[in-house]
């Protein structure tokens, strides 16, 4: 998941990853309040800074995440990637005229946005809290957030000054 301050009207290109999207499709039943969660601090998010997905996808299950992301009030655009997303976070960065954060949960995509994108603001923000357990933080994120609350909040701070000029 890639943000940028202000929001831009024309399309740049995604980043990021969406645990508790993925964790729901794996199991509806335990992950709804995540993903309305992640829904609702996207959609506050998304009044003021650009949203967009950076999603790892095959090509021919693209337009089913679209729909399935749509469904889930995530209808932001989405840009489907393969492999490490930095290179795809460093074209964003380089077309935005606006700071910009990254979630993900992957620290491998980390790795990868640190190496390739480093001035973008790196958040390692895992959904699933039985992965949060055995997952060890990312050296190459800026920040570990647990929940949307505290993940909005670290996107409004990195992305405040952009909002406020």
């Amino acid at each position: 998941m890639a943000l940028a301050s202000p929001p831009s009207p024309t399309l740049l290109a995604p980043a990021g990853s969406l645990p508790a999207v993925e964790a729901a499709l794996a199991n509806p039943g335990r992950s709804c309040h995540r993903l309305l969660a992640t829904a609702e601090a996207l959609a506050r998010l998304s009044e003021w800074a650009q949203v967009v997905v950076l999603t790892n996808v095959p090509r021919h299950a693209r337009d089913l995440r679209r729909r399935n992301l749509a469904a889930l009030g995530m209808g932001y655009p989405m840009v489907e990637n393969a492999g490490g997303k930095g290179r795809a976070l460093f074209w964003m960065a380089s077309h935005a005229a606006a700071p910009m954060a990254f979630i993900d949960d992957s620290l491998k995509q980390h790795e990868s946005a640190a190496r390739r994108a480093p001035e973008v603001t790196r958040i390692h923000f895992v959904g699933a809290s039985h992965l949060r357990r055995i997952l060890p933080e990312s050296p190459a994120a800026h920040h570990r957030v647990e929940g949307w609350a505290a993940c909005e909040a670290v996107v409004s701070d990195v992305l405040t000054d952009a909002r406020i000029r």
